[in-house]
Formats: C-alpha cells, sequence, structure tokens
C-alpha cells in the first residue's frame, strides 16, 4: 500500500518541476545565499511607473528561476540595488504618412549586487582588480509592428522581462548561461534583438532570430580573443547564400527582403567555458 501511494507523490513532484515557475535544476546563488531583497529601482528617466515595473519583474523572476526567497533589506543574504537609466523608442519602418509601422524600445538598467555587510559581491571590475567596484549596465530590448497589434506598451514590458532575466542570471553562481541547452540547430532558442550578455561557450550555441519583412539583421560577437566564431544559417542550418560575414568572423549582416525569415546564429570556440556577448539589431532598408 505504500508504494502505491508514493507513486502519485512522485508523479506530482515530477510534475512540478516541469511545469514554469520551478528553477533551473543545478542554480546555485551567489556566495551560498538563501535569500534576497530587491529594492523599487531608481527611476532617472522622464518615464513614469518604470521602476515599479522592473522591479516586479525582477522579482518574479526570482522566485520563478531560482531557490532564492524575498526578504526585506537588513534580513536578506544579498540585495539588489539600481536605477533606470535610459528608455528610448527607435522607429524603424514609417509608413506613407510618416506613421509607425515598425518599431523598437530599449531599456537600460544599471544596478549591483551587496551583501550584508554592504560588500559589493556582483559588479563591475572597473580598477581591474578582481574585485567588483561598479555597476553593471544591462540592456532590453523588444520591437513592435502596428499590423500585428503589437504596441509600445506590450515592448515595453517584453524589454524590462529580458532586462530582469540579466539582472537575476547575475544572482546565481550557474556554469552556464540561461539559454542552455541549445547545442544544436534543433535547440536554437529564439533571442529578440537586443544586446544578450552573460553567455559561456561551453558546446557550439544556437539561436534563432525572426526578421520581420523589410528589415535586416546585423549580429556582431563580443568575446575574448581565440578561435571563437560566429555563423549565420538559415532554418535548415544550410549558409545563407546573402549574408556578409566579416573576415575575422566575428559579425555578419543579412540585407533586408521582401518577406518575414528565421535566421539561426551559431557561436563555437574551444568549450572552455570562456564569457561572450552577443549584439544582434534589426537594420532597416538604407
Amino acid at each position: 500500500m505504500r508504494r502505491r501511494s508514493d507513486r502519485p507523490r512522485l508523479g506530482l513532484l515530477l510534475l512540478a518541476l516541469a511545469l514554469p515557475g520551478c528553477y533551473h535544476l543545478g542554480v546555485e546563488p551567489v556566495d551560498g545565499a538563501t535569500s534576497v531583497a530587491v529594492l523599487v529601482f531608481q527611476n532617472r528617466t522622464l518615464r513614469r511607473e518604470v521602476e515599479h515595473a522592473l522591479t516586479r519583474h525582477v522579482r518574479r523572476e526570482v522566485l520563478e528561476t531560482t531557490p532564492l526567497h524575498l526578504a526585506a533589506e537588513g534580513a536578506a543574504d544579498l540585495v539588489v540595488r539600481g536605477a533606470v537609466q535610459d528608455v528610448r523608442e527607435q522607429v524603424l519602418i514609417a509608413g506613407p504618412a510618416q506613421e509607425v509601422v515598425h518599431a523598437a524600445v530599449s531599456v537600460s538598467v544599471r544596478f549591483a549586487v551587496f551583501g550584508r555587510d554592504g560588500q559589493m559581491l556582483v559588479g563591475d571590475d572597473v580598477d581591474g582588480d578582481g574585485r567588483p567596484d561598479g555597476e553593471l549596465t544591462r540592456q532590453g530590448y523588444a520591437e513592435f509592428t502596428a499590423a500585428r497589434g503589437q504596441t509600445r506598451e506590450t515592448a515595453m514590458e517584453e524589454a524590462l522581462r529580458d532586462v530582469a532575466e540579466m539582472i537575476v542570471h547575475e544572482l546565481t553562481a550557474r556554469r552556464d548561461d540561461r539559454h542552455e541547452p541549445n547545442d544544436d540547430p534543433s535547440e536554437a532558442v529564439t533571442i529578440t534583438p537586443g544586446r544578450q550578455v552573460a553567455l559561456r561557450q561551453w558546446n557550439p550555441d544556437w539561436f534563432r532570430v525572426v526578421v520581420p519583412p523589410g528589415l535586416g539583421l546585423s549580429v556582431t560577437l563580443m568575446a575574448p580573443e581565440g578561435p571563437f566564431q560566429l555563423t549565420l544559417r538559415s532554418t535548415s542550418a544550410a549558409p545563407l547564400p546573402d549574408a556578409v560575414m566579416a573576415t575575422d568572423a566575428r559579425a555578419g549582416r543579412v540585407p533586408p527582403g521582401p518577406a518575414e525569415r528565421v535566421v539561426l546564429v551559431g557561436v563555437t570556440g574551444d568549450d572552455r567555458g570562456r564569457p561572450y556577448q552577443l549584439l544582434v539589431r534589426l537594420t532597416p532598408i538604407e
């Protein structure tokens, strides 16, 4: 009887681990922390309420993707402090009456993570001494197309969720990145244009970018010296005939086309877990 009663419990446990909202197995918080205080971000822009929306997204991301629990400042092992530095909107395609057909929104945030004693645990190493002493900058980016019923408000929410993921990633000591597994073209992870940070190259990495009609694509690989290389492929993993690659294979672009298409972006290296970044931009017709 005991074995029979344990089976449903085991099934429920496996189901819970598979559902959204359960954190990635193997995620370890920095400095052995168990709790974090996410303070309301400052707002250094003219856009109202963006700081509260970002704070909400970061707190939710903590609960859904890490084993950390939220606590008040003074009772938490980690404290996240930051500010929304800039919010920008860029028109990519305008209609005959100068109406906005396709546009992009970007949100730039500066932040750092501190311990109970106020010491900075996660940040930028400005003076190069191996210890964080400055804030990190992360940027969320999203586009919207009026014809698809998308608005700048929905794009803003997407950009805020994107930057929230980047912030919360800095609270963990994972050896991989938030997009794993993506070692094969069939496992390519869809990313939105913008700067993809906190990436690590253990195996070939594949990403999927949807390019709207009338727009091109520009991809730049930012990585340490070494065998890092960038490739652009079609959905069949075949080379794109109109892709133009830099001689060092660290940048590539695809010209605008009349129809929507999907571009696969591949990154290879020496599989030693070195960090790198991707800058992905949509480019209008020149």
